[in-house]
């Protein structure tokens, strides 16, 4: 759709990169987050 819209190849390429980069990143954050929050559930002495 962006090829259509007059994007360049190079240009759509970079974006799928980013996107991708920024996948890893918000789910990296996202599960350790989570992780963190379990582990500190488990491990507090009751």
């Amino acid at each position: 759709m962006i090829r259509l819209a007059g994007a360049t190849l190079r240009q759509v390429l970079r974006m799928l990169h980013i996107e991708a980069l920024t996948a890893l990143l918000m789910g990296a954050i996202v599960g350790t987050g989570i992780a963190l929050a379990v582990l500190t559930a488990f491990s507090a002495p009751a």
